[in-house]
């Protein structure tokens, strides 16, 4: 094959070539110093980075293929370098940071792919933080030199003048030349099987010191991994006390669920596209005075996948906590839910509540430290088929459902159209008398009414829900009256709020009924509670 030296060609272009790498590496240069303030900022306060967030504001093909453009040039470069043997550090390391410059890329253009549907981990962004650094640094160097080639200043350092004469072209730089691309494999193979011998020899002959040797380093590099890694990660389980800054926390459990508090979907439920909601419960205190907790820096892991809390998700699962949505913490312990998006696939994997912690003491000094809280969730989603009864004046205990350690216990009830109450009547200094008042359904809704007079007692958990306090808002969230009439059961809603006597004080609740509970067989009050079931049998 015959093919003709092309060193006369890249010398005359020598300025011109320098002058395009200049052109492209300037705006890599600024692509560069875009990507580090991204995640300079995003690993701050990741909201403020996702302000105007785009990808292509950042990142775009055009960078991947600048890069390659400049490798080409540098690569032609440096051959005419070596056969001129002139300086050819400048080049060795452009081909170096370009290729480094693109590994950089492929890993913020992936970053930012995922940063609109998860959080990325702080320390991973950090991590790109500082390799889009040590980038813009090395690419101003490396632009400043080669400017410095392309205008043609101190050329004579490398003996370059501005015109042929001075490049030292000869006709050998474009003479033909006779290329012969013979490949004896059997050759290689040979030289390849004769260094693995010489390398198979030298470790039997010092075989003992060679393991000693790789068993102290992989000792030495797994403790000091082990003991930098755990000094910046520390680990809990649910209903385990931690700290974390000026705060102190408690997971106290986990749900997957997939419906709000009033049983509307929160997410598709089947096909592909299912998903599925993780609501986590947690205690918090703080120890200054107005601060609020920065959720910004709690996300759910999965696999490797960060997942950033839904606040809208979380202000609709009232019947479990009251979403934190940025409220002010005293230095008491009150409780609060958040709740993440994932899909049904990721719902049936391992998972951790993740805090970045920035003001803790890491190896004697302030710095950032993670908390990971392995999370036990319970799914709410498939309804438990047991259903626990209990008669009056026994105790319904819900501690297997979302209300912890609550329980109902209902001693007597009573049907009537009207309940006559005594109260005190005062209308002077000492001088009262006893008065009363009727107590009566109301006229609105388009069914015959009658009352239900419920002596009873609801003992609330206040470390479940703040929403649930007593016996009426117990009926009022969760209560069903069923009833038998004609081997025919009925449901209905209990409502006991319109009830309630004007004057008189009494621990009673009334609500209203149907008409024909009066003459039903059976008569039961019904409570679902997530996927758990209770009947209290009343008749």
């Amino acid at each position: 094959m015959i093919l003709r030296k092309p060193y006369a060609v890249f010398i005359k272009y020598f300025k011109i070539m320098h002058i395009v790498i200049s052109l492209f590496a300037a705006l890599l240069l600024y692509r560069s110093y875009v990507l580090f303030g991204f995640f300079r900022t995003y690993s701050i306060d990741y909201r403020a980075a996702l302000g105007d967030f785009t990808v292509d504001k950042y990142l775009n093909g055009l960078s991947f293929v600048f890069i390659v453009v400049v490798v080409i040039i540098n690569v032609l470069l440096l051959s005419v370098m070596l056969y001129k043997k002139k300086p050819k550090l400048l080049y060795v390391f452009n081909l170096i940071l370009f290729i480094y410059l693109f590994v950089v890329y492929v890993l913020c253009s992936s970053a930012l792919g995922d940063v609109e549907s998860v959080i990325l981990d702080i320390k991973y962004s950090k991590a790109l933080r500082d390799l889009s650094l040590i980038g813009v640094i090395a690419q101003a160097i490396s632009l400043l030199l080669t400017l410095v080639r392309a205008i043609g200043f101190d050329i004579k350092r490398f003996d370059f003048g501005t015109d042929l004469q001075k490049l030292d072209i000869s006709d050998k730089d474009s003479e033909e030349i006779e290329v012969a691309l013979n490949y004896d494999k059997d050759e290689t193979i040979r030289n390849a099987k004769y260094r693995f011998r010489n390398i198979k020899y030298a470790y039997l002959e010092h075989k003992f010191i060679i393991n000693t040797a790789v068993i102290a380093i992989v000792i030495a590099i797994s403790l000091y991994s082990f003991f930098k890694i755990s000094s910046y990660t520390d680990r809990y389980k649910e209903g385990e006390t931690f700290s974390v800054g000026t705060y102190t926390m408690n997971v106290l459990d986990s749900y997957i669920l997939n419906t709000d508090s009033s049983g509307k979907d929160l997410v598709v439920t089947d096909g592909e596209d299912a998903g599925a909601i993780v609501a986590i419960r947690f205690q918090v205190k703080s120890y200054s005075n107005k601060s609020t907790f920065n959720t910004g820096l709690t996300n759910l892991r999965i696999s490797g996948l960060s997942y950033a809390q839904d606040l809208d998700v979380a202000k609709r699962l009232s019947d479990i906590a009251e979403g934190y949505t940025g409220q002010e913490l005293s230095d008491e312990f009150e409780t609060y839910l958040i709740a993440f998006e994932v899909s049904d696939a990721q719902s049936k994997k391992n998972m951790n509540l993740k805090i970045n912690d920035s003001t803790s003491f890491v190896d004697g000094k302030i710095g950032a430290k993670n908390v990971l809280i392995k999370l036990d969730p319970t799914d709410l989603r498939e309804e438990n088929s047991n259903v626990f009864s209990k008669k009056i004046g026994e105790t319904i205990s819900f501690d297997d459902s979302i209300l912890g350690s609550s329980s109902l216990t209902v001693n007597s009830f009573e049907i009537n159209n009207k309940f006559k109450l005594d109260y005190e009547y005062c209308y002077g200094q000492d001088k009262c008398m006893t008065s009363y008042e009727y107590v009566t359904p109301t006229a609105t809704g388009n069914y015959f009414k009658t009352l239900m007079r419920i002596n009873g007692n609801m003992s609330a958990d206040r470390n479940v829900n703040t929403d649930v306090y007593d016996l009426r808002s117990f009926l009022n969230s969760f209560g069903t009256i069923t009833y038998k009439i004609n081997d025919n059961l009925i449901s209905k809603k209990i409502e006991s709020e319109a009830v309630k006597p004007k004057v008189s004080k009494t621990d009673d609740i009334f609500i209203e009924i149907p008409y024909e509970v009066k003459d039903a067989s059976e008569i039961y009050l019904s409570f679902k509670i997530r996927n758990q079931n209770y009947k209290y049998t009343l008749k």
